[in-house]
């Protein structure tokens, strides 16, 4: 749907984030509608939210998580009537990061010629929109 969409094209133009709005506050510790005591995960590893994700967290499509993390864009998740909130914000610091340089190694180096699997969106030159970026902090 429209969060796998946002995703890649966060990806694409290597933003600084993708915000993702819906009508939850985020990723929780277990599913609010059955369990009463449930609470909000503010700060998540990508991979962990994959892993949620995958399990049945209906908050993120499965796929939405990848792209994002595999391009250094963290992900936060807002709620639409309550834009103040609290949130989730899913971070991409254990995930392998794509470089301006089309690096998939993170170093400026490729691993195209030790792997089958080639990232569609990896160029030999830097994105006119790419620059480098600070550490996300919320």
């Amino acid at each position: 749907g429209s969060d796998t969409s946002g995703s890649l094209i966060a990806a694409m133009m290597r933003a600084h984030h993708l915000e993702i709005w819906t009508d939850v506050y985020g990723m929780f510790t277990g599913d609010p509608r059955i369990m009463p005591h449930v609470r909000l995960i503010q700060k998540i590893s990508s991979r962990e939210a994959q892993e949620l994700a995958t399990s049945g967290a209906k908050v993120l499509h499965p796929r939405c998580i990848g792209p994002a993390a595999m391009f250094g864009v963290p992900i936060e998740i807002h709620n639409t009537m309550d834009p103040s909130s609290q949130h989730t914000v899913i971070t991409v610091e254990d995930y392998v990061k794509v470089s301006t340089e089309g690096s998939v190694d993170g170093k400026g180096g490729s691993r195209a010629g030790n792997s089958p699997w080639q990232s569609p969106f990896a160029s030999p030159l830097p994105s006119p929109v790419a620059s480098p970026r600070e550490p996300f902090s919320s």
